[in-house]
């Protein structure tokens, strides 16, 4: 997490109010495709698939999945499990996520989503993941896309270093380094 230029917020000459923001801890963002590895691990540690698994992508662009429609950007057929997250197939995913279902929400807390970090830095926000108690008939197709999440780059960040860290979702440390 980098802030530049490194700001004094008591420096009576600084005009700019967004300066002292860091953009890692305070925006939030739909994270989009990126969600995907993180219902790809709810799936996997759900036993309800296995990487070589054949998911039937309908070789077509649109899609029904629940009764929505959506689209995804390039025409497969079958595809293994591991295929589906890595050619980022919108109607694989939207499969895994019914499979899934409301236990999505619980695996994406659990990845640090919709929480603080930890760090005492002004400003930090704990993002959102929408409770299965709201969803819409449409819900779980729109968090296998990484829709209905909004999340700091901080929180992304904490949640893929689970994969580094053994499984575990690791505590943060802020250290001050100036250049």
């Amino acid at each position: 997490m980098a802030s530049i230029p490194d700001i004094d917020p008591n420096d009576k000459e600084v005009n700019d109010l967004s300066l002292l923001k860091n953009r890692v801890v305070t925006e939030t963002y739909e994270l989009g495709s990126v969600m995907k590895t993180f219902l790809a691990l709810s799936a996997l540690e759900e036993n309800i698939y296995e990487p070589e698994d054949i998911i039937d992508c309908e070789n077509r662009k649109i899609g029904y999945v629940n009764g929505q429609k959506f689209s995804t950007w390039k025409e497969h057929g079958e595809l293994t499990f591991s295929e589906v997250i890595e050619k980022s197939n919108n109607i694989g995913t939207a499969k895994i996520a019914q499979k899934v279902g409301t236990k999505l929400y619980d695996h994406y807390r659990r990845c640090g989503f919709g929480h603080l970090t930890g760090l005492t830095f002004p400003g930090q926000q704990r993002g959102h993941v929408t409770h299965p108690s709201t969803w819409s008939k449409a819900s779980l197709n729109s968090l296998s896309f990484g829709y209905e999440i909004r999340a700091t780059l901080l929180q992304l960040a904490r949640a893929f270093s689970i994969f580094a860290n053994g499984g575990y979702l690791p505590t943060l440390n802020l250290l001050r380094q100036t250049l």
